[in-house]
């Protein structure tokens, strides 16, 4: 595959990566309410794109943040396992607040309890 190739030669083009990830992850997250706009399949072509993908070589930070959101978004209903799967290697690439915040979502969705993402309030997150 073509990515494989400029991965091998050293060519990833960074920066440039980072903000296609910024820009498409900045797109969901404005339009994911409107009910006419993809939300799961965008942000599933996006998250693997950031695993495995044409985006794997932007910066962890940036990739972490994406990912987190991701989780965040789609963490309720039949893509749960994936939100979790995405939340992982978010936290694999580095420690950020999105990661935090898309964690008290799932762990408030599996215990039933809104009070379980009170913790986001006293942290000030």
């Amino acid at each position: 595959m073509i990515v494989d190739q400029m991965r091998g030669a050293g060519f990833t083009a960074q920066h440039l990566q980072d903000e296609r990830i910024e820009k498409l992850a900045h797109e969901i997250t404005l339009l994911r309410f409107f009910g006419s706009f993809p939300k799961e399949e965008k942000s599933i072509a996006l998250a693997e794109s950031i695993i495995d993908g044409e985006l794997f070589g932007g910066i962890p930070q940036v990739k972490a943040r994406a990912l987190a959101l991701i989780a965040r978004y789609l963490c309720v209903g039949e893509r749960a396992q994936l939100a979790k799967k995405w939340l992982s290697c978010s936290k694999k690439l580095c420690q950020t607040e999105e990661a935090a915040i898309a964690q008290a979502f799932i762990d408030a969705i599996e215990l039933s309890r809104v009070d379980a993402a009170s913790g986001l309030l006293a942290g000030g997150a």
